[in-house]
């Protein structure tokens, strides 16, 4: 099994690095949908459309990495 782009991205990032790259893939696939942002970010569909949902019930909020 493969290292996606997305966990590579994580690793050593800083949080605000990953919450402008979580909305640059939302805004992506508002735009173009869902399927077109799984093949250009290689992030799992899943995963899109949690933040997807997220984003449009909290806005940037949602966005936020909530880990701790």
């Amino acid at each position: 099994m493969g290292t996606s782009t997305y966990s590579m991205i994580m690793a050593g990032t800083s949080k605000e690095h990953l919450f402008q790259f979580k909305k640059q893939v939302v805004q992506w696939a508002q735009t173009h949908g869902i399927k077109p942002a799984v093949a250009k970010w290689c992030v799992a569909r899943n995963t899109i459309r949690v933040w997807v949902r997220r984003f449009e019930h909290e806005g940037n909020e949602g966005l936020m990495d909530k880990r701790k």
